[in-house]
Order: C-alpha cells, then sequence, then structure tokens
C-alpha cells in the first residue's frame, strides 16, 4: 500500500467450538473493541450447533449475537460446519445473517467469504463456486484478495469443489494481485504457501 490513508485494520475471531471454555470469547470481543479494528471477520464454527432443536439453536446465537452486537465495528459471519451442519441451520443461518458466501470490498481490497460447508458433509457446489468467481473477476482494481473459509479445503486430498476458486486467484495472481487465505477448522495454528501465496 503507497500511503498512510491505504492502511487500515481487520480482526479474525477463530473457530470457538470444540472445547469451548466459557467467557473466553466475550472477553476476546471486549480485546478487539479496545484495538478498534475497521472490521472484524470470522472463520466458522461460531456455535456448537448439530441440532435440529430451535430452543437450542436459539440459545446458542442469541448467545453469539449478543456478544458481536456490543462491538462497534462490523462484524462479517463465516459458516463452519457446526454452523450450517444441516438444512434446518443452513436456512436459520441465512435467516439471520443473510448470504453464506458473499464478497466485499475495503478501499483496494476485496474479501471473499466461502461456505465450505455448503454441501453436507463438507464441499463447495457449483452455484457458489460460479458466483463467488464472477464477483473476483468484476473487481478489476483491487490490490489484493483476502479469501476466508471454515474448512482448509486444500488439506484434504479432494478439494470439495474449490479447485475453480482456485484458479481464478492464481490467474488474478498472476494479473498482480495477489491472495491470501484464512481458514479456521483445525484449531491449532498451521502456515503454508501454495502457488506462492499465504
Amino acid at each position: 500500500l503507497d500511503t498512510e490513508k491505504d492502511v487500515f485494520r481487520f480482526a479474525i475471531m477463530s473457530d470457538r467450538t470444540g472445547g469451548m471454555q466459557p467467557g473466553i470469547f466475550k472477553v476476546a470481543a471486549q480485546k478487539i473493541e479496545l484495538l478498534q479494528p475497521e472490521f472484524v471477520l470470522s472463520v466458522g464454527d461460531l456455535i456448537d450447533g448439530y441440532t435440529e432443536s430451535p430452543a437450542v439453536w436459539e440459545i446458542q446465537w442469541d448467545e453469539f449475537d449478543g456478544i458481536v452486537n456490543q462491538l462497534s465495528m462490523p462484524f462479517y459471519y463465516v459458516p463452519g460446519n457446526h454452523d450450517t451442519s444441516n438444512e434446518i441451520l443452513t436456512n436459520v443461518w441465512r435467516e439471520r445473517h443473510g448470504k453464506d458466501y458473499y464478497t466485499f470490498r475495503h478501499k483496494d481490497v476485496l474479501f471473499v467469504v466461502i461456505n465450505t460447508d455448503e454441501i453436507e458433509g463438507g464441499g463447495i457446489s457449483k452455484v457458489q463456486s460460479d458466483y463467488l468467481i464472477k464477483k473476483i473477476e468484476a473487481e478489476k482494481d483491487v490490490k489484493w484478495i483476502m479469501v476466508f473459509m471454515h474448512r482448509p479445503v486444500w488439506s484434504y486430498g479432494d478439494d470439495m469443489g474449490y479447485t475453480p476458486i482456485e484458479q481464478t486467484l492464481v490467474e488474478q495472481a498472476s494479473q498482480g494481485k495477489k491472495y491470501t487465505v484464512y481458514s479456521g477448522h483445525h484449531h491449532h495454528y498451521r502456515y503454508a504457501t501454495k502457488n506462492g501465496q499465504e
């Protein structure tokens, strides 16, 4: 980025399922509020999910939304396997949070949110892939692309439908638009480069 006016800061909040400790997420959100980034993104698994009971999911989502609604900056939801583990929870997601895959732009950076659990058991549909590719290709003057997903699909041997999106990102990188991909799911830090990108 060329000048200070191009600089911006955002925070990423990781999974909170699988050994969730009471109060930790709320304290983390309070610390993010002190940092005052322009916005916050997640990488999925925001609730325990895996239920078909409205009484259970309402309590879980109300608790989560109650925490992030206290932030003074936007919070961008990214779905994980716990959040959309069945068709009912996927519909609940869409009613409460809107699209489960989307893009948005901030300054000269395009943010791409992928639902890696759109297909039961994990996967990205062609409809989602085509939509995201069209959005990525339409942004001619971005300098960087930030991709957020829950499952690190490149680590399974089966890319779960990610290849067409990745090919588009590689094409964009060859035109000077670098990209960085963030994921959750594994509950510990992993760093890798693929196609020369982080």
